[in-house]
């Protein structure tokens, strides 16, 4: 490039374009570690093309310049001809600076800004604008008139100005509230002086953000704004760019960060939360003094003590852990934009994070993932037995506030809790919670819990806020770090309470490798916008209205959570080794099989990990023309393309996996013991494949042309018992639903359907192969549902009932009644337990017993044993395997056997729609579970 021609010599404020030695290295060894957003540099450049930039700035300052001129060459962006109030010869070369400092001591003629401004602009280059400057210890208004005259210049020139808000924020940390006297001194975090800019620099410039901000379109404003005066238009441009740089600055460091002892002390002085405390004390018989030091031991034991220095240390430390332990962290980074986007109107709709919970890692990965991607780590909510010392101290610096698991009995500290809580969100902290309560044991996602979401919604209700956007998150572990333990729990186990002893003996974690862990993100849903297109006011809205909606949107989050699943080779392998009846599979078949369930999973668009995506793209070429032979040579070389990372998928579940060689094979077999353990990563894919699972099970179990309406009967049958084990959507029928998915099975040669109208199978290696990953709950609930006949005996508590349960399915298992030893899980019995209750065939009673009433499980009164025998055959109908005639019809290309293709459009759903139970009448449709409240 070279000089403008239309200039003697550069303006002293135009971006250098061809840096010299000393800027050169002052980019390289300062610059150059600054995080940078190429995908925001490409946004830019595209919006260059369609007019004519003008960076703003809010506070002059020339280290912020000078890294924007080197960024700006780094990544191609228009460089700035004009800047008001900074000179940067020196940086250009030493005989310029001379001559403007002789110039500025001996010639004091010198142009206005605003003329200095709109030459360049004249000329179709572009600017920058500082609005503010900062004067010893106050700010001052530094871009007098300059607005006024870009509108002017608008007015003359048909190609459109953009206004661009840009910003460089040194420390990412949250500024605190509390002002001290080095603030007054020298600047606050916001507009710091020099000498603590530079401070700031030299710490924090490799914890830097970079943001660059929604261009306005001045020519826009100007058509908006028909007969408006110059200086108007100015004024409001001015406004909105401010507020436009204060959300970007949001998006960056949160709010500010206040102490704890200052948000206990504003929660409690506030008139309103002082009334509700006082009525409430007066209910349970203590006088207001009382209730107010209740409150304030409460909001000590619940509250956390962010740090952002603490976290900057955890962040250092958790690299190296997670470098260790995992063999990396894949994030969506199309999601992570969407967040940062989200987090711009956070002050007016604060983010509340809702993921998956599937291990202690979770709090550590989310946090870890916020802060190592310029984002301000969120606070979180612990249930209360990671309190304990010193885990619980270090968690409250991470962000951590605590809630005890149960609130019963003890309203101030409900109450002190939702205010807390009400606090966070209007002072604009990201919050995040798991609303599936626990962690889940079995790799699917559990039904969710109200509590947290009412609480939220509850506010909007109060006036607290009146807005909030959440960010539904997936994790998947290749390997998760507690599948031993849960295991234990899920075959009778005790759970163990977290202490110290645990915090101790998780150094072992650090000799271990874990495989690789997915971090996935889907679009928030914004609270105002879900209520809209719902057509609800949920001010307005009473309390039944209330308790259903928050059960529609609970489900509505988990659907999405449960969409951004991943797919990783290890629940591939898990999928494929449980779910055939042979002893073992060798490595050939195991190859090919992942190969189909790759190919079914992929046309259904299910998110592939990014090695997995790795690896099918770069055999492109290869797998498509083993397709075109043959749907069998497909998937065999699919299976060959990702054969490595099953190969560390395997060696990551060594412990679980037998490997035997015969004959030149290597053959690969689950030992009993480990099926459970296993079953966990079977699991995830099962949730995905969760319709067609259903269906093959109704097809493979009755056998033979099913006309379609008996097909739907039993479909909706088994979808409405297993409600507690999927997550289904909710935005369609369960007709229209059961058809797509019918649909797509036909379209693909898995089902046919003949000139009656009748379905049944056309590749029935599929069907008995989906039906088989299905295998293990239909046997767990027939297991339960004859294990109620000890409840005809004598009443039984929950944990009591679980133990006689799953040693009648070991007794069975043993016995050759059941296939899958995995069926006598107290997950799956558990929740086929909650099923029958619902179904009012079991009740649960308070019974007093000591201090403390005990629950105890029975028959209901008018139920007997006849009673149980027929819901155990209901279930039997399922569990029966029968031959399925193959109807012969003209094959489709790439179909045939287990080697058939299986394309899978949208995700299709399977659930009652109208809470209708197996006998045809209604079911309350606020139990657990119920998909579609």
């Amino acid at each position: 490039m070279t000089e403008p021609e239309h200039l003697d010599r550069p303006d002293p404020s135009e971006m250098i374009q061809r840096p010299n030695g000393l800027f050169r290295w002052v980019g390289r060894w300062m610059f150059d570690r600054v995080p940078v957003d190429h995908d925001a540099a490409s946004r830019v450049r595209a919006r260059a093309e369609e007019g004519q930039l003008i960076y703003v700035m809010r506070t002059r300052s020339k280290l912020d310049y000078l890294f924007f001129n080197y960024f700006f060459l780094k990544v191609g962006l228009p460089l700035a001809r004009f800047a008001n109030g900074v000179n940067v010869d020196f940086y250009r070369s030493l005989k310029l600076w001379l001559q403007g400092l002789w110039r500025r001591w001996f010639h004091r003629t010198e142009t206005q800004p605003t003329d200095r401004l709109l030459d360049p602009v004249r000329a179709g280059e572009s600017a920058l604008v500082f609005m503010k400057r900062r004067v010893i210890n106050e700010e001052r208004q530094a871009a007098t008139g300059v607005f006024e005259a870009l509108v002017a210049q608008q007015r003359n020139q048909t190609r459109p100005l953009l206004l661009l808000p840009q910003l460089i924020s040194w420390p990412r940390k949250p500024a605190s509230k509390r002002g001290g006297f080095f603030d007054g001194l020298f600047g606050n975090q916001d507009t710091p002086g020099r000498l603590r800019k530079i401070i700031f620099f030299f710490r924090h410039r490799k914890l830097a953000s970079v943001r660059l901000g929604q261009p306005i379109d001045l020519k826009a404003v100007l058509a908006e704004h028909e007969g408006w005066s110059d200086a108007r238009i100015a004024r409001k441009v001015r406004r909105v760019l401010f507020i436009h740089l204060a959300h970007e600055a949001m998006a960056v460091r949160g709010p500010k960060m206040k102490p704890p002892g200052m948000i206990r002390r504003e929660i409690l002085e506030r008139r309103k939360n002082r009334k509700a405390l006082e009525a409430l004390g007066a209910e349970v018989g203590l006088d207001a003094l009382r209730t107010q030091d209740k409150a304030r031991g409460y909001l000590k034991e619940i509250a956390a003590r962010s740090s952002f220095e603490f976290m900057h240390v955890c962040g250092w430390f958790l690299d190296w852990v997670f470098n260790r332990v995992f063999k990396g962290v894949e994030v969506d980074e199309a999601g992570m934009r969407r967040i940062k986007d989200a987090a711009r109107s956070s002050r007016s709709a604060p983010l509340i994070l809702v993921p998956s919970h599937k291990s202690h890692m979770d709090y550590l990965v989310i946090s870890w993932v916020f802060y190592r991607n310029e984002f301000v780590p969120p606070h979180i909510a612990a249930g209360a037995n990671l309190s304990f010392f010193p885990l619980g101290p270090l968690l409250r610096r991470a962000g951590a506030f605590f809630l005890r698991r149960s609130f019963t009995g003890l309203p101030i500290y409900s109450l002190s809790f939702r205010f807390y809580l009400w606090k966070l969100v209007r002072e604009g902290y990201p919050l995040e919670f798991f609303m599936e309560g626990g962690r889940s044991r079995t790799g699917k996602l559990l039904p969710p819990k109200l509590g947290m979401l009412r609480m939220l919604l509850d506010g909007i209700r109060e006036g607290e806020y009146s807005d909030l956007q959440f960010v539904p998150i997936n994790l998947s572990y290749e390997k998760v770090l507690e599948t031993s333990s849960y295991s234990r729990e899920l075959t009778g186990g005790a759970k163990q309470s977290e202490n110290l002893g645990q915090v101790v003996k998780a150094r072992r974690v650090l000799s271990s490798r874990y495989g690789r862990v997915y971090v996935n993100f889907e679009e928030p849903v914004r609270l105002s916008e879900w209520l809209e297109s719902r057509g609800l006011d949920l001010v307005a809205a009473d309390e039944e209205t209330t308790r259903k909606e928050t059960r529609r949107l609970a489900y509505h989050l988990m659907r999405r959570i449960h969409e951004a699943t991943t797919v990783s080779p290890s629940a591939l392998v898990g999928a494929v080794l449980l779910s055939h009846d042979r002893r073992g599979m060798s490595g050939v078949k195991l190859r090919e099989v992942v190969g189909f369930l790759i190919d079914m999973l992929q046309r259904r668009g299910a998110r592939l990990s990014h090695a997995l995506t790795h690896h099918l793209e770069a055999s492109a070429a290869t797998i498509a023309e083993a397709a075109a032979h043959s749907g069998a040579r497909g998937h065999q070389a699919r299976g060959a393309a990702v054969g490595p990372l099953l190969e560390e998928a395997l060696q990551l579940l060594k412990k679980l996996v037998e490997t035997t060689e015969r004959g030149g094979r290597t053959i690969y077999s689950v030992p009993e013991k480990s099926r459970i353990e296993l079953d966990y990563y079977r699991n995830i894919i099962l949730s995905i494949l969760a319709p067609e699972c259903l269906v093959a099970t109704v097809l493979h179990s009755h056998g033979g042309p099913q006309p379609l309406e008996r097909l739907s009967q039993a479909t909706r049958r088994l979808s409405y018992w297993f409600r507690l084990e999927f997550i289904y959507r909710t935005d369609a029928s369960f007709d229209v639903n059961l058809a797509d998915t019918l649909d797509g099975l036909i379209a693909e040669g898995i089902l046919v359907r003949d000139a009656d109208g009748r379905i049944s199978a056309q590749a029935p290696k599929v069907v008995g192969f989906l039906s088989g990953m299905l295998r293990h709950l239909v046997e767990g609930y027939w297991v339960a549902a004859d294990a109620l006949r000890g409840l005809a005996e004598s009443p039984m508590d929950r944990k009591a009932w679980l133990d006689h349960a799953r040693e009648h399915g070991e007794r069975l298992y043993l016995e050759d009644y059941l296939s899958r030893p995995e069926a006598a899980s107290t997950a799956v019995l558990g929740n086929a337990l909650e099923l029958f209750r619902s179904e009012d065939l079991v009740v649960r009673r308070d019974v007093s017993s000591g201090r403390k009433p005990q629950r105890m499980y029975t028959l209901a009164d008018n139920e007997n044993l006849e009673a149980v025998a027929f819901r155990r055959d209901d279930i039997e109908v399922f569990r029966t395997r029968r031959a399925i005639p193959v109807l012969r019809v003209p094959s489709i290309s790439g179909v045939g056997g287990l080697d058939d293709s299986l394309l899978l459009e949208e995700p299709a759903v399977i659930t009652d729609d109208d809470g209708s139970r197996r006998d045809g009448s209604e079911t309350d449709a606020s139990e657990p579970g119920d998909p579609t409240p």
